[in-house]
């Protein structure tokens, strides 16, 4: 078999923005495996590879590992907020989405009541003792990052586990973050 049939990641998922899927159930199932599949055969940049590579340009942001072909030259920004100018890269805008009646109208929407710090705060306290030194410890060894950056990381900790957070700011040498609602409702949650 030739090495271009090994590479080759077909996935029903790739369609332009615009168009939608049926509510078959097994095309919603392969929707979501082909490319998980594929990613774990292939690696994360197997859309890198010149047999899957788009007709058109399409940049991921991704940089490094498995697979990846062509060198990255866009400098050091490649993600979304930034602190940093020039070059960064936008979110896309979203495409509109038709909406299928069962019942109703079924489509997407963001879920608003989603507590985005509450199980990385779970996953903290359920670390050993020791674990938790060694996050604290490679999270705090980022001080080459701008303090506006560390004391960003420092207030997210906050929210995940109070504990955490005062522990990472004592280890980058910031202001302790403040309590927050996020951090007293995780305490209870403990």
């Amino acid at each position: 078999m030739c090495c271009f049939c090994e590479q080759a990641a077909f996935c029903p998922a790739t369609v332009v923005p615009g168009i939608d899927f049926t509510a078959d159930k097994l095309l919603q199932g392969r929707i979501f495996s082909y490319a998980d599949t594929k990613r774990h055969r292939l690696g994360a940049n197997y859309l890198r590879l010149p047999t899957n590579r788009p007709q058109s340009p399409v940049d991921n942001n991704q940089r490094d590992g498995a697979t990846q072909y062509a060198p990255d030259i866009r400098g050091t920004v490649n993600h979304e907020p930034n602190a940093l100018a020039g070059g960064a890269p936008n979110e896309a805008p979203a495409a509109a989405l038709s909406a299928d009646p069962v019942k109703g109208d079924v489509g997407r929407q963001k879920i608003s009541l989603t507590n985005d710090f509450a199980q990385a705060g779970a996953r903290h306290r359920s670390l050993k003792r020791t674990e938790q030194e060694h996050l604290v410890g490679s999270t705090a060894d980022s001080s080459h990052a701008e303090r506006g950056i560390q004391r960003r990381v420092a207030e997210n900790l906050n929210k995940a586990d109070p504990e955490l957070g005062t522990r990472v700011s004592r280890g980058l040498r910031v202001n302790p973050p403040g309590p927050s609602l996020t951090s007293r409702a995780a305490c209870r949650i403990r």
